[in-house]
């Protein structure tokens, strides 16, 4: 399996999600065909160990994006992952970090096909 390259210029859509351990923004860049291309993770300000491990979470998420795994399968792998310390926001329950962005790309992902941003 080959990953496909990126183009110069993509178009996304970023969450932000308010956890315990500060806000949690994930952004998700659609390919031509509107399929989930990348993925970008930031955890409040930038620097320091969470940092760097959303970093590299973000990475092979958007490395099996581009190389063919499907969304379903990439949550499936990540939600209820479970840290010790558990937020809640907007009715849900995140909890943890990878957990939360499950959640986002779950939703994201249904948002987008149904042609609605919000």
């Amino acid at each position: 399996m080959k990953k496909k390259p990126r183009p110069e210029v993509m178009l996304g859509l970023t969450e932000k999600v308010e956890l315990m351990c500060g806000n949690l923004y994930v952004t998700v860049n659609y390919d031509e065909e509107g399929e989930p291309f990348e993925v970008f993770i930031q955890l409040g300000k930038a620097g320091g160990c969470g940092y760097s491990q959303l970093e590299g979470l973000a990475r092979m998420i958007s490395l099996a994006m581009r190389s063919g795994v499907s969304v379903d399968e990439i949550t499936e792998q990540l939600k209820g992952i479970r840290c010790p310390t558990v937020s809640y926001a907007n009715g849900k329950q995140f909890l943890s970090c990878a957990d939360a962005v499950a959640m986002v790309l779950r939703e994201m992902g249904a948002r987008h096909k149904a042609g609605s941003t919000h």
